[in-house]
């Protein structure tokens, strides 16, 4: 087996290498003292989906706070409500929900 010139100087650093000091220990961290858990919030509306009809949406949410009726620009002479709230917006047409948003 032959060595060539780079190998042998390789083999050579790695041999007079001296071994790595070992690493500083950290001083202890202190750990946060344990607490009472946080209070329940305040319960989120009821989820309103599609399909749900207008007074269903009502019941669960109450009154909107506004109503627009938009013309539809997909089926020419249909209207679509949107009812805002104060947390989301929920879209109906025909008195069935169709999209809610956050």
């Amino acid at each position: 087996m032959r060595f060539t010139w780079p190998v042998t100087t390789l083999f050579l650093a790695l041999a007079c290498a001296a071994p790595r000091p070992p690493p500083a220990e950290l001083p202890p961290t202190e750990t946060a003292p344990v607490t009472e858990p946080a209070p329940i919030a305040a319960p989120i509306a009821p989820p309103v989906a599609r399909g749900m009809d207008a007074a269903e949406v009502r019941r669960a949410l109450g009154e909107p706070a506004r109503v627009e009726h938009v013309e539809s620009a997909a089926a020419k002479g249909s209207r679509y409500e949107r009812w805002i709230f104060a947390d989301r917006v929920v879209v109906l047409l025909d008195g069935k929900v169709v999209d809610v948003a956050p």
